[in-house]
């Protein structure tokens, strides 16, 4: 069983028979993001309607980082950059393509183990509090941007974060592909931390977990390149009352939503 569990799943048959590079990668990804997609959405909302907090994982640092509407571009870049990073920087061989599978077999791993925090013991983003009190004032492309987030993304799911987990696996696996192009790992390694500053900037997430890992990829970097490692608008804001355990605050209200439903 062990042996099985360590092994390739049978589930990338499909994608182990396509000898193209792109076809490869797009059959990996046509398996893995569907269903890793639909377990996040599912586990969202069902932290939400059960509308319950098991603990608090806010530090004292949280409240320290100032909330920058602009850096959800950066954090965006978990779609158009991490994601998709295999397309970019996965040669094609026969042990790049084994590889890939491996760290795709580790992400489904941490994501479940992520699903099982996120149902079991729920924390809720109340720290985005003060991006809804400044997005109420700054109509626009940003604002839009961070409306179509809270309606996709209710406030849960906040802890283990899955972007900082997938940024930094594909982070990795980038790294080990690029075993001989010094710049191009120095830069997505720079990607990855400024990916884990911007889930706090933008006060999707909290603070523990993205600290740890902060450190975490410019090791690997300095340990590969040293050679020692293998190659619509808002239109209500609700007062927020504050306790010494947390803030309760409802979320703008959107105008093609019911005036009950919070984001």
């Amino acid at each position: 069983m062990r042996d099985k569990f360590l092994d390739i799943w049978p589930i990338w048959n499909f994608a182990l028979k396509r000898e193209a590079r792109i076809q490869y990668v797009l059959s990996v990804g046509a398996l893995m993001v569907p269903i890793l997609s639909i377990l996040y959405l599912a586990t969202n909302r069902l932290a939400a309607s059960m509308d319950y907090s098991g603990w608090d994982p806010k530090f004292g640092l949280d409240d320290q980082i100032p909330f920058i509407a602009e850096s959800i571009f950066i954090y965006n870049t978990l779609f158009w950059l991490f994601i998709p990073l295999p397309l970019y920087c996965m040669p094609n061989t026969e042990r790049a393509r084994k590889e890939l599978i491996v760290f795709c077999q580790a992400m489904i791993v941490v994501n479940f183990i992520s699903y099982m925090v996120f149902i079991f013991s729920p924390a809720e983003v109340y720290i985005r509090d003060a991006a809804i009190e400044e997005m109420a004032s700054r109509p626009g492309m940003l604002s839009e941007m961070y409306e179509l987030m809270w309606v996709l993304d209710k406030p849960y799911n906040s802890w283990p974060s899955l972007h900082v987990s997938i940024a930094t696996i594909m982070t990795l696996f980038a790294i080990r592909c690029w075993s001989d192009k010094p710049l191009l790992k120095w830069g997505i390694g720079i990607f990855c931390v400024l990916m884990c500053i911007s889930i706090m900037t933008t006060k999707q997430h909290f603070e523990p977990t993205q600290t740890r890992l902060l450190k975490e990829v410019p090791l690997e970097l300095q340990v590969s390149l040293s050679g020692t490692s293998s190659s619509g608008e808002m239109t209500e804001l609700a007062s927020c009352s504050t306790t010494s355990q947390r803030s309760e605050c409802s979320y703008p209200i959107l105008l093609r939503e019911s005036p009950s439903e919070r984001y």
